[in-house]
């Protein structure tokens, strides 16, 4: 059990990715970013390795 402070919930920036069709799945993809941060091309190329 995590007996940590916890956040207070903040509003996030949700961002479409788009349609990704891998081994057979075509996927909907969507980016949420907290703190002010954006989801850049590098970011995507590496999640879409990962699947």
């Amino acid at each position: 059990m995590n007996t940590g402070t916890i956040e207070i919930y903040r509003p996030r920036d949700v961002s479409t990715l788009g349609d990704w069709n891998i081994g057979g799945l075509k996927l909907k993809a969507y980016g949420v970013a907290a703190d002010g941060r954006h989801i850049d091309d590098a970011m995507v190329t590496l999640a879409q390795s990962f699947v």
